[in-house]
């Protein structure tokens, strides 16, 4: 992935988004603005316990109810995926991966662009209860 060059300008400062923007000389000799967007590490986890896939039901006001996986993003743009994959798994489910085989994939899927984690939970343990 392309980085932000040093002497980019941040523009803009959104909720997921952050916009930078600087000059850069082409090949002819003109000037151009180039632009860039910078989001914090998105993750989805799917969580296994031998033949088991454990998912989320959940539901909001325009979408419904749905299943889906555990995810979320992180809190700061040092913050690794496989720490915001641990974390989310815990703050979800209530479960930590005990064998801490983890196998981090960046993925397109439904128009973004993520970072997926496989998680084996072989004797996993469940801290709090779902509801």
């Amino acid at each position: 992935m392309p980085k932000i060059p040093s002497h980019a300008k941040c523009v803009f400062k959104g909720v997921l988004f952050d916009v930078y923007q600087w000059e850069q000389m082409g090949f002819d000799g003109t000037t151009t603005t180039f632009e860039m967007l910078r989001r914090k590490a998105g993750v989805q986890v799917l969580a296994l316990n031998g033949i088991d896939v454990y998912y989320l039901e959940e539901e909001q006001p325009l979408k419904g109810k749905y299943r889906g996986l555990v995810g979320g993003s992180a809190e700061s743009y040092e913050e690794d995926p496989l720490d915001v994959a641990k974390r989310e798994l815990l703050e979800e489910t209530g479960m930590v991966a005990k064998n801490g085989f983890c196998f981090l994939r960046r993925i397109m899927f439904l128009k973004q662009i993520g970072t997926f984690i496989c998680m084996w939970l072989m004797g996993a343990k469940r801290f709090k209860s779902q509801p």
